[in-house]
């Protein structure tokens, strides 16, 4: 039983490392959360952080334990005092969202950066956002830009789709079509659907690259596939200047790409 809940334990840290408030938890039988929990309790109690960390999370999500924002948050902070990255940007997330403390975008930032400074790509998607809306920061869009990049060279479909954003419609930046596209292609190749309709909106337009109907087909496709609303109509659309041969090709292209 220990070495499963041990098991868990890093579980949990992996899992958190780049989840959000309330967002889900590995699967597992009520008896062995309950039974974490009380493992995590224990640990947490003599200040191992990660157990500490893991705990605030359980209470967070109602895992093992009653759902409890105020011990989670209580946690979560004595995880993040010890430098817990995974700690700081969840403690972040708590202060945003106003999960068992006041809301408070200041401290929120605060704790992001710790996070983000440590290379911990969620956080700096976070922060950059932050900046981006002047919230607990003084608005900065370089500041911004600056977090964004961080976080998308490290492969945060998220982030890259939100720099693509930024390059296309010259939000605070240049535009630059070339720099948008690239970012919203590898968004786009992880299954962000987002990007993958903004991506095949550039192969309609021509912007950044060559006009392709084909190529554009096969992206707002796969967006569409995830429920992206707008991308409906739009494939719907090109369908009609495709032969059906084309409209196959595309959707042949489009078989290794992901979907969410």
């Amino acid at each position: 039983m220990r070495k499963t809940v041990l098991f868990m334990l890093l579980a949990l840290v992996i899992h958190g490392f780049g989840a959000g408030v309330g967002e889900a938890y590995p699967s597992t039988k009520g008896g062995e959360s309950e039974a974490a929990a009380e493992e995590f309790k224990l640990l947490a109690g003599q200040g191992q952080a990660t157990a500490q960390y893991s705990l605030g999370r359980m209470y967070l999500g109602g895992v093992g334990v009653q759902q409890d924002y105020k011990l989670a948050a209580m946690w979560l902070r004595k995880a993040a005092e010890q430098g817990l990255a995974s700690a700081q940007y969840s403690l972040g997330l708590v202060y945003a969202g106003g999960k068992g403390v006041p809301k408070d975008y200041k401290q929120a930032a605060e704790w992001l950066r710790k996070a983000a400074e440590q290379g911990l790509a969620s956080a700096q998607y976070s922060l950059g956002r932050l900046y981006a809306e002047g919230e607990g920061v003084t608005r900065d869009h370089q500041q911004a830009a600056g977090w964004l990049r961080k976080a998308a060279e490290q492969g945060l479909a998220s982030a890259q789709y939100a720099l693509g954003s930024m390059y296309y419609i010259a939000e605070n930046v240049p535009r630059d079509d070339k720099q948008a596209l690239e970012w919203f292609r590898k968004a786009a190749e992880q299954g962000h659907a987002g990007a993958q309709f903004n991506l095949g909106m550039m192969y309609i337009l021509g912007s950044g690259v060559p006009k392709d109907y084909i190529q554009a087909y096969k992206w707002v496709n796969l967006a569409a596939s995830s429920g992206y609303d707008k991308a409906v109509a739009v494939r719907d659309g090109l369908a009609g200047s495709l032969t059906p041969a084309q409209i196959e090709e595309a959707s042949r292209l489009g078989g290794g790409v992901s979907t969410r």
